[in-house]
C-alpha cells in the first residue's frame, strides 16, 4: 500500500513586508512548543535572537530599520525543524525576500507523516 502526503506550503512560517523595512513572521499552525528567531549578517555572525512563547506564536512584527543595506538571513527554528529566509536591505527598503529553505529532524518528519495518515484513515 502507497501512500502520497501533501504539506501545505501554509504549514511552514512566512515573512511578509509590510512597511519599508518591516516584515512580519507568520507561524500560522507550524507545530511548536516555542520558536527561535535568529538574524544572522553575511559574514555569518548572529546579530539578533528572540524566542518565541507559544502564546504570541501567530504574528510577530520584526523592524529592520537600525540595519544597514545588505544581506541577512533569518533562520526559524522549532521542534519540526528550521526554515531560513535570505532578506536583502538597501537603504530604505527590503528589496527581497527568499523563499525559505526547510530542513527537518526525522523525528519531526515521522510524527508528521504518522498523524497525517491517522488523519486519513
Amino acid at each position: 500500500m502507497a501512500f502520497t502526503i501533501n504539506v501545505s506550503a501554509g504549514d511552514l512560517p512566512t515573512l511578509k513586508v509590510i512597511e519599508d523595512k518591516t516584515f512580519v513572521l507568520n507561524t500560522n499552525d507550524w507545530k511548536n512548543s516555542e520558536l527561535n528567531v535568529s538574524f544572522y549578517n553575511k559574514e555569518g555572525e548572529e546579530i539578533y535572537s528572540e524566542n518565541i512563547q507559544p502564546s504570541k506564536l501567530s504574528q510577530r512584527k520584526f523592524n529592520l530599520q537600525v540595519l544597514r543595506k545588505g544581506t541577512y538571513q533569518v533562520i526559524v527554528s522549532g521542534d519540526s525543524g528550521m526554515i531560513t529566509y535570505e532578506i536583502k536591505l538597501t537603504d530604505r527598503k527590503i528589496s527581497k525576500i527568499s523563499k525559505g529553505k526547510l530542513t527537518t529532524s526525522s523525528k519531526a518528519i515521522s510524527m508528521d507523516i504518522v498523524s497525517k495518515i491517522k488523519s486519513i484513515y
